[in-house]
């Protein structure tokens, strides 16, 4: 018997949760900006540019490097990768806790990016060693989970920590927990069975596996989601303030409900590929959802809880996208030895949505001077994540 299958129940959840907890961790870098943006702003007096960009540095790491750094995790070795990314990410945010300029801040943000796109496509291959053949698939949609429950509890906790204290302890606590996350992970890590074949496959190698038509399509998919998503979520308050004349605090209490509705999709998806569903349907299914739900979200003259309503189940049926792209990473991968490369072309997918998606929005908004304008954006990239979902039926 392997040794992935010898683990008792309770120690394979312990483990499970251990690793998701490490995503989480790092996942943290991205929560803390969102509150902690306007008091950075002033204390480091920093100009609307570099604002921006200390909103949007993690996306467009993503969107360059995460193929690559993959890589590297499955040349250098999973949980190598993972711990060296934690204790990056770490002592970037400790670091940064103390810049004094902009330019500093925005180079140790790169720094945390690189960290945490290691340690986020290593656990998936560490994720797919331990679990049994049966728990595979599920257990890989649960790792989706560490991003949304990783913003959403830094949206929890950074708005008491700001009313105490600056903006520098954000960085200080994130710091803390990635470091206080990285015994747990080498505990769990030292377990996993080594894996079978190459450890360390040729660039060459890789590059083939990467081109493949499977990893391009997951890739695409997680990029017109991520689109989705972040226009969504990013710009709901903002539409509720300015067109039904909701107070701040309310809508950004109600933008991050929508933001935790997509951990239920997540958990869903988990719940639903473990029973043996098609990643590939329940894709499609996320994505004829979002059709529906983002012809409503923002229609100019709808009450608040309709708006609301219709994005919390866009998301939440949007959180079976990511889910069933992890839950399908082995196949779509193809090669075993090139699992955290995938996970980095499905990091590097969802950094370049975040980077068109969110901006073309933007534009039409800009350009009509209506919310409903970017109606037409979301509907369009819905209806491609529900037809990649029926591409992908070939692969998964």
């Amino acid at each position: 018997m392997s040794a992935a299958l010898s683990v008792p129940p309770s120690f394979f959840w312990l483990r499970l949760a251990v690793l998701i907890g490490a995503g989480v961790a790092v996942a943290l870098q991205i929560g803390k900006v969102p509150a902690a943006l306007p008091f950075v702003k002033e204390d480091l007096s920093l100009s609307l540019v570099q604002t921006g960009w200390v909103v949007s540095i993690f996306a467009l790491v993503a969107a360059g490097f995460a193929a690559f750094i993959g890589a590297l995790a499955d040349r250098i070795g999973h949980l190598r990768a993972a711990l060296c990314g934690m204790l990056v990410t770490a002592t970037a945010a400790l670091l940064g806790s103390q810049a004094q300029d902009g330019k500093m801040l925005l180079t140790l943000r790169v720094i945390e990016g690189f960290g945490y796109l290691l340690t986020s496509t290593s656990i998936p291959t560490l994720i797919l060693r331990f679990a049994p053949e049966n728990r595979r698939a599920q257990s890989l949609a649960l790792w989706g989970l560490f991003v949304p429950i990783g913003s959403f509890a830094m949206m929890i906790i950074s708005g008491p920590l700001l009313e105490f204290w600056d903006w520098r302890v954000l960085w200080l606590v994130t710091a803390l927990m990635i470091g206080a996350a990285c015994l747990p992970v080498w505990s769990v890590g030292r377990h996993v069975p080594p894996g079978k074949g190459p450890a360390a496959p040729a660039p060459q190698r890789i590059l083939r596996a990467s081109l493949r038509p499977a990893p391009l399509l997951g890739a695409m998919t997680f990029a017109v989601y991520a689109s989705n998503y972040f226009i969504v979520t990013g710009f709901l308050p903002l539409t509720l303030v300015g067109d039904n004349g909701a107070s701040p605090l309310l809508a950004a209490s109600l933008g991050a409900i929508v933001i935790a509705s997509n951990a239920l999709g997540i958990l869903a998806g988990g719940w639903l590929l473990g029973r043996d569903a098609r990643p590939s349907k329940l894709i499609t299914v996320g994505g004829c959802v979002m059709v529906l739900c983002g012809a409503v979200v923002f229609a100019t003259g709808l009450p608040v809880p309709v708006r609301v309503t219709a994005a919390f189940v866009m998301i939440c049926f949007g959180g079976l996208v990511p889910s069933s792209l992890f839950a399908a990473i082995p196949r779509l991968a193809g090669d075993p030895s090139a699992v955290s490369t995938m996970s980095g072309l499905l990091a590097q997918g969802s950094g370049m949505g975040q980077l068109i998606g969110p901006p073309l929005a933007a534009a039409l908004v800009t350009a009509t001077g209506v919310w409903w304008s970017a109606t037409p954006v979301i509907m369009i990239l819905a209806l491609f994540t529900a037809g990649l979902g029926l591409v992908l039926r070939r692969y998964t």
